[in-house]
C-alpha cells in the first residue's frame, strides 16, 4: 500500500532533511508562523524520495513551496536549504525539472500531492494541495518545470512552470551572507551598458554617448536604495568604464566630441534591452530620452533575454551602431 510504502521512508527522508528546520526557521521568506506548515509540508513532498547515500557532501537549493491544482501551479513560499541531490521517488507521478535557460540542470520525480490514500487502493484527488519542490541554487537558474510522468497524465495533475529568477534573488536577499547569494545578487546589482559598432571603436565617440546620458539620476529611478553599478564594455571585451555613474554628465559636450571624432550628423544607435525586465525598461527610457535632447536617433529593440547576444551580432556585422542594456 502506498500510505506504508510513505510511513517507511518518512525516517530517511527527514535524516537527509535534518538541516531544514534551522534554515527554513531562520529564513524571513515566509512567516514565522507558516514554518510548521512548510516543514511539514517538505516532510511529506520528500517522505518517498531517495538520496545518495554515498555522497559526501550537500550542496544549497531552492526550496520552493508550491500549490498544485488540476490546471497548474503556483509558487506560495521559498527559501534556502542545504542536502543532498534528490534522486527521485518510489511513486512516481510527476517530474520536476530545474532549468539554466534550456540546458536541464537536475531533475527528479515525485508523488502527486493532490492524491491521497484513503483506503487500501481506493485514492481521493483533492482539489488543491501544497508541496515543496527543489532546485540547486546557481545564478543561472531560471525556471523550474513540473510535469506528468509519462503514461501518468489522465492520472495527475498537469504541472506547469514557475519562474524561478524573482524567488532566488528574494530568498538571497533573505541569507546574503551565503557565498552563493553573494555571488546571484551581485550579477543582478549592475547593468552592463555594451557598445558595438565601427565608430564605437573610437575613444571620443565611447565618451559622448556615455557622458550624454545621466546614468546615476537613472540608476535611483530604476534601482531605489540599491547600489546598481552600470560598468561599460565594447563589444570585443575590452572594459570602457568601471561604472558609468562616475563620468561626468555633459550632454553639452556630445556634439563637440562627435565632431572632434569625425562623425557624421546622420549619427544615430540601435538600443537593444530585454523586454522581460521592468527596471531595465526604466533605464531605457531614459537613455532614449538622453539621447534625444542631443539630437542622436534611437531605435528600440525589446528582445527576450536569450536573444540579446544573437540581436547585438547581426546589427553589428550589417554595420550598425548598437548600445545594449543586460543586467546580470
Amino acid at each position: 500500500m502506498r500510505r506504508d510504502h510513505r510511513a517507511k521512508w518518512i525516517c530517511l527522508a527527514m535524516l537527509a532533511l535534518g538541516l531544514v528546520a534551522a534554515l527554513m526557521a531562520s529564513c524571513g521568506s515566509v512567516p514565522p508562523e507558516e514554518d510548521a506548515a512548510l516543514l511539514a509540508q517538505a516532510a511529506k513532498a520528500n517522505a518517498e524520495d531517495t538520496f545518495d547515500v554515498g555522497q559526501v557532501s550537500s550542496r544549497l537549493h531552492l526550496a520552493v513551496e508550491v500549490e498544485v491544482t488540476a490546471d497548474g501551479i503556483r509558487p506560495t513560499g521559498v527559501t534556502i536549504v542545504r542536502g543532498p541531490e534528490k534522486a527521485g521517488s518510489a511513486m512516481a507521478d510527476l517530474l520536476v525539472r530545474a532549468r539554466a535557460g534550456d540546458e536541464v540542470i537536475a531533475e527528479y520525480t515525485m508523488p502527486d500531492p493532490r492524491l491521497v490514500e484513503i483506503e487500501s487502493e481506493t485514492w481521493m484527488t483533492l482539489d488543491a494541495e501544497r508541496t515543496i519542490v527543489f532546485a540547486p541554487l546557481v545564478p543561472e537558474l531560471t525556471e523550474l518545470e513540473i510535469v506528468p510522468v509519462e503514461g501518468r497524465e489522465p492520472f495527475v495533475s498537469k504541472g506547469g512552470v514557475v519562474e524561478l529568477q524573482p524567488l532566488v534573488r528574494k530568498a538571497c536577499e533573505e541569507q546574503p551572507e551565503l557565498e552563493e547569494c553573494r555571488k546571484i545578487l551581485g550579477s543582478r546589482g549592475a547593468v552592463r551598458v555594451i557598445l558595438g559598432g565601427k565608430e564605437f571603436d573610437i575613444w571620443m565617440v565611447q565618451q559622448a554617448i556615455v557622458r550624454a546620458v545621466p546614468w546615476a539620476d537613472l540608476s535611483e529611478e530604476a534601482f531605489p536604495n540599491e547600489d546598481t553599478a552600470f560598468p561599460v564594455d565594447s563589444w570585443r571585451g575590452r572594459t570602457v568604464y568601471e561604472d558609468a555613474r562616475d563620468e561626468p554628465y555633459e550632454p553639452d559636450m556630445t556634439w563637440v566630441l562627435l565632431d572632434e571624432a569625425g562623425v557624421r550628423g546622420d549619427f544615430w544607435i540601435n538600443l537593444v534591452y530585454a523586454r522581460d525586465d521592468g527596471k531595465l525598461a526604466v533605464v531605457t527610457k531614459g537613455v532614449d530620452g538622453a539621447l534625444a535632447r542631443v539630437d542622436i536617433p534611437v531605435k528600440l529593440w525589446a528582445v527576450g533575454s536569450d536573444e540579446i547576444a544573437d540581436v547585438i551580432a547581426e546589427l553589428i556585422e550589417s554595420g550598425q551602431m548598437v548600445m545594449a542594456l543586460i543586467r546580470g
